[in-house]
């Protein structure tokens, strides 16, 4: 028998231990008072409480309402004040107040692990058991009650353990709990009477006691989840309501209501809207990229009208500006700010330090896709300005170069170390994975495929990153194709209903060409300009990567510190600089042209450097290019941008460096002389008014006048857009136009405003009747013109060049397959590729080709703007098809099923009705699996396990898994089902790694580390150091721009720090580090789990 002592739940003194030893084989009964019971108490219990008649007197319950809230604190306290979780207004009725306790019981149950485990399922058994043969009975006081006592009936008397514990897990087990033993027969007496007294009480509430009351018994029997073996279609039924019902019911100003009928309201752009709404509330940013022509910049400014509290501040091309200055004017937004991309810095400047939350809008975002630039390290702060910012991302080409593309857009709203996206462990680490195998693949397409198992392997390889894409960015992004509206039965008829009808794309047609008496020269070209040539005319390359010249390399980087990065980049400048004059001769001659002056002339400057000043000057922006990063015209401008001697003190100011001639050894000005002469001698050879081939006809530019003029002769009404990467190139087939007697406008970024008031008029049909104009035939444009305008009077693109980044195709295409009005029933597209010399030079249709897939794959088209299925046999054939044939989005065929669901009440109450931790077994399944989602916070999770492995996966994988026919019954879960859903779960909720720091991170670092001691700016530096180790929350450029000064080693270390609060502003740390607590704080929630058999 126990002596009088206090238990105060320490590891070997608590209540639970103490229970266990007073519930003998002799115990007759056992009374229980406490203020709040609940059943991971009786769980502890149940094996010693199976064959004792038990009462249960409870003082209080939790509102249900509160589950959620408790369940998360939970997890960060282990004592909680269960009464801040009591009702506020307690139900008058006691059924209510029954109900209300069985609610709170069950949503314990089913949305934590209480009964997880085989043991604990033997325990709630044990209780079930108990209920219904009257050994447990359960009642409530009337009033809410507090006393805590627990009364182990034996014979002659028992024993009395009173204090504060309730008969919860932490009341038995938990510290700081403290209960005190009575023992004595006088205090047995006691307790037992005042147990009895308070038990019998008319007042109580019956909760559960044998022939009075069974409405606490049935509920746990219907409505937990260990008593429910759903039905598999009801199980995805429910899934897709999970999915996409919260967009359902979310209640939205429509674009109609917000611009006060200016603008229609279609049943697709509504979804989108309320889509957007979701994501922006579940993880700060949101990447709307139907394809071109569905209304992006509508869907964004309705969006932008719902969340009020939220100043709307976009950014966009100069030549948009206008246009969403008016879409803030229909549609009401106050205080929204339109600022060009030229005028990013003036935005964060402006809203730095502001105490209100912005909607940052990014029109055409697929400009901000390199880290290192300044303008996304301004985008990136202007992000971090305010803990509850929100990105809204638009772009019908997110996906442009490489993987870090769209990692570079996800950074701006998401923190990669604390991400609230859990499609995968860690996003850095995985962009870092994608982001290598890319560059692999893109290496091994550029070296040639040799047979046939080789291209599987490539194609395999491609596919994987496609599909590791998609599983990455599939709930940020909200991307509709024209087949998808009309997949959709909802979206088809209100589009029919409103008289909305789509043009169908044609197949590219493919224009090739033959050099001709051209060909001989251009071989001999290409075979000059190779650098390190073996031929005596061949060029050095020396102009671009003077640092190979280096004398002495370790005295060169300490003397010039921010050149250390460069020399490795300058190696291989040279083969770049060849590529870009095959490119600029594929595009024109003009263009190639003016390319080779500008680069005779850089070559030219340098050696006037050299003799007048004794100098070579070094630009980071004039050696570092890469091929996807050709701008859009006049590639020459970034590359060959070189100031005379005279502006040595701009230059310096703008990073220039100047390196001492007698740095480099003696060969470098003979070698940068050699190739100017031979870039001369090329000159001459090509326009020389004294040179035969002068005078030889452009066959390209033969072919295009020749295609234009019969397109115009078939069908005169059918206006034609020509696009080309180069303005030069723009100017030369324009003038040819011209000259030729078409009616031809030529654009180029030099264009003013008022001339896309002319275009407007001559090719927009969606201006009023009165307002079209027909002065031109044709538009011969660059990339300046292929983004925010219609132009679907015109119905063919040509596409007088194919860039190495093809989703600038996309945009071109998209100016003439609009949904404001259809014009065409067919809608056409010529493309010029490289003639066979140059694209093996240059090869534009491998690396399009593989970027187009992969850009399908990852974001879905609804039409092909490359090849047609005729193509010419030839290697890329097949590539060509698959790259650009059509496909709808994943989810419109769930959406569809979800429609059809909706509309039958009896299936959606069902799947209502299935309780949350559901669990089945499907037998006759191909894939043997078992498949689990839940959410974080608000963000739906998937996993799956095979073989022993659980790994996360996307909610496309998932859904296709979860899909069942109406009849299909499922099979409970078994002690097999039991061992897996623990990799499961474990999988679902395991915190992600931090990503391995290695590189730019771990300098920057071990920078902060090196000074923060010596720094009164101490606590900054470690704030910084916690959001580059663990959350990896600065931008590339940040990075690289803090290691560069700290190259500096006449700083101090409380100078250096400054300079380092300019980069990564205090603000943005804190706000990094409060988004961190945002997701800790996120609660983890099992919806449903199934396993499939053979």
């Amino acid at each position: 028998m126990n002596t009088d002592r206090i238990i105060n739940n320490s590891r070997d003194n608590n209540l639970y231990q103490a229970l266990l030893s007073a519930i003998t084989d002799d115990t007759t009964s056992v009374d229980i008072e406490v203020g709040y019971f609940y059943l991971c108490g009786f769980e502890l219990l149940a094996k010693k409480l199976e064959k004792i008649p038990v009462r249960i007197l409870v003082g209080s319950y939790i509102d249900p309402d509160a589950i959620p809230d408790l369940i998360l604190q939970s997890t960060k306290q282990s004592n909680l004040d269960l009464g801040r979780f009591q009702p506020r207004v307690v139900p008058a009725s006691k059924t209510k107040r029954v109900e209300a306790l069985a609610e709170g019981i069950k949503k314990l149950a089913n949305q934590t692990s209480i009964f997880d485990a085989p043991e604990s399922q033997i325990a709630y058994r044990i209780l079930e058991q108990k209920l219904e043969d009257g050994s447990l009975g359960i009642k409530m006081t009337e009033e809410h009650a507090h006393g805590k006592y627990y009364i182990v009936h034996k014979k002659p008397h028992g024993v009395v353990y009173m204090g504060s514990s309730n008969f919860t897990y932490n009341g038995l087990i938990g510290q700081q709990e403290v209960n005190e033993v009575f023992s004595s027969e006088q205090k047995y007496q006691e307790y037992s009477e005042n147990f009895n007294t308070r038990w019998n009480d008319a007042r109580n509430i019956v909760i559960q006691e044998k022939g009075k009351s069974d409405m606490f018994l049935n509920k746990i029997k219907k409505e937990l989840w260990m008593n429910v073996v759903p039905r598999p279609y009801a199980m995805y039924v429910r899934l897709l309501d999970e999915i996409f019902g919260t967009e359902d019911r979310e209640d939205i100003i429509s674009p109609r209501v917000a611009s006060r009928g200016q603008y229609s309201d279609y049943s697709y752009q509504l979804d989108a809207i309320r889509m957007a709404l979701v994501r922006l509330k579940n993880f700060d940013g949101a990447i709307v990229a139907d394809v071109v022509g569905l209304g992006k910049s509508v869907i964004a400014s309705a969006v932008a009208a719902n969340l009020t509290d939220l100043k709307p501040v976009i950014i966009a091309p100069p030549h948009l500006v206008p246009m969403w200055e008016d879409y803030a004017e229909e549609f009401r937004l106050s205080g929204c700010r339109v600022f060009s991309t030229g005028k990013i810095e003036d935005a964060y400047e402006k809203y730095k330090n502001s105490q209100e939350p912005i909607l940052l809008i990014l029109d055409e975002a697929h400009r901000y896709r390199n880290e290192e630039t300044y303008d996304y390290q301004m985008l990136h702060q202007l992000a971090r300005s305010h803990a509850d910012n929100k990105v809204l991302v638009l772009s019908a080409t997110p996906f442009n170069n490489d993987p870090r593309d769209i990692f570079a857009l996800i950074k701006l709203f998401q923190t990669p170390g604390a991400a609230t996206l859990r499609t995968v462990d860690n996003l850095s680490l995985k962009f870092m994975e994608l982001e290598k195998q890319y560059k692999s693949l893109r290496r091994k397409l550029s070296e040639g495929v040799t047979d046939s198992i080789e291209q599987a392997k490539l194609d395999s390889e491609r596919d994987g990153i496609a599909s590791d894409l998609r599983r990455l960015i599939e709930p940020l992004i909200i991307r509709r194709s024209r087949i998808d509206l009309n997949t959709v039965k909802r979206y088809r008829e209100d589009l029919a209903m409103q008289g909305v009808q789509f043009a169908k794309m044609a197949d590219p047609i493919l224009r090739e060409y033959e050099l001709g008496e051209l060909t001989e020269i251009y071989l001999d070209t290409i075979a000059r300009i190779e650098p390190d040539s073996k031929i005596r005319e061949g060029l050095t390359g020396a102009r671009y990567m003077p640092t190979t010249y280096v004398k002495d390399v370790p005295g060169f980087i300490a003397k010039y510190p921010y050149l250390e990065d460069i020399r490795t980049a300058q190696k291989n400048v040279a083969s770049f600089m060849r590529k870009l004059l095959v490119m600029r001769f594929e595009s024109s001659r003009a263009a190639f042209q003016s390319t080779l002056g500008t680069v005779i002339a850089s070559h030219e400057r340098i050696l006037e450097w050299a003799e007048k000043k004794q100098k070579v000057p070094i630009s980071k922006k004039a050696f570092i290019p890469s091929p996807d990063d050709t701008p859009d015209e006049d590639s020459e401008e970034s590359l060959e941008t070189e100031a005379s001697v005279e502006e040595e003190t701009t230059l310096a100011a703008r990073r220039i460096i100047f390196v001492d001639l007698t740095d480099l050894k003696d060969t470098f000005v003979a070698d940068v002389s050699h190739d100017r002469d031979v870039l001369k001698s090329l000159y001459e050879q090509w326009f020389s008014a004294t040179s035969v081939y002068s005078k030889v006809s452009d066959p390209k530019l033969e072919r295009l006048l020749s295609d234009v003029k019969e397109h115009l002769s078939q069908d005169p009404t059918r206006k034609i857009v020509v696009f080309s990467m180069y303005a030069d190139t723009v100017n030369y087939i324009g003038k040819a136009m011209q000259d030729a007697g078409i009616q031809a406008f030529v654009y180029t970024s030099a264009n003013s405003r008022a001339d896309r008031v002319l275009i407007r008029e001559n090719f927009d049909a969606g201006l009023p009747a009165e307002k079209q104009k027909d002065d031109f035939k044709v538009i011969v444009a660059t990339d300046a013109l292929s983004e925010g305008i219609s132009l679907h009077r015109a119905g063919r693109i040509i596409n007088y060049d194919i860039p190495y980044n093809p989703t600038r195709v996309v945009q071109r295409v998209g100016r003439i397959n609009r949904i404001s009005k259809k014009m065409f029933d067919e809608l056409y597209i010529d493309n010029y590729f490289p003639t066979d010399v140059g694209e093996a030079e240059v090869n534009v249709r491998g690396i399009s080709t593989l970027k187009m897939k992969i850009f399908n794959s990852v974001v879905g088209s609804d039409s092909r703007t490359l090849t047609p299925d005729e193509d010419p046999i030839s290697f890329f054939k097949d590539e060509f098809e698959r790259a650009t044939s059509e496909e709808m989005s994943w989810d419109a065929p769930h959406r569809d099923a979800y429609d059809a669901a909706k509309r039958n009440d009896e299936l959606m109450a069902e799947a209502q009705r299935l309780p949350m931790r559901s669990r089945l077994i499907r037998i006759g399944k191909n894939q043997k699996c078992t498949i689990g989602v839940g959410m974080k916070g608000e963000n739906i999770i998937c996993a799956i396990e095979e073989e022993g492995t659980a790994r996360l996966v996307n909610t496309e994988d998932a859904l296709r898994l979860f899909i069942a026919a109406p009849e299909e019954k499922g099979e409970p879960a078994d002690n097999q089902f039991d061992q897996v859903f623990e990799l499961i779960k474990a999988r679902l909720f395991e915190k992600p790694p931090v990503a391995q720091m290695s590189g730019n991170r771990t300098q920057v670092v071990q920078i902060l580390r090196s000074v923060k001691d010596e720094s009164q700016y101490g606590n900054y530096c470690d704030d910084l150091i916690q959001v580059v180790s663990e959350l990896d929350d600065l931008s590339d450029g940040q990075l690289k721009t803090i290691m560069k000064e700290a190259k500096d080693t006449d700083l101090t270390a409380d100078d250096l720090v400054k300079k380092i609060l300019e980069i990564a502003p205090e603000r943005q740390v804190a706000v990094s580090l409060e988004r961190q607590g945002k997701e800790q704080r996120a609660s983890n929630v099992l919806l449903f789990t199934q396993e499939h058999r053979s």
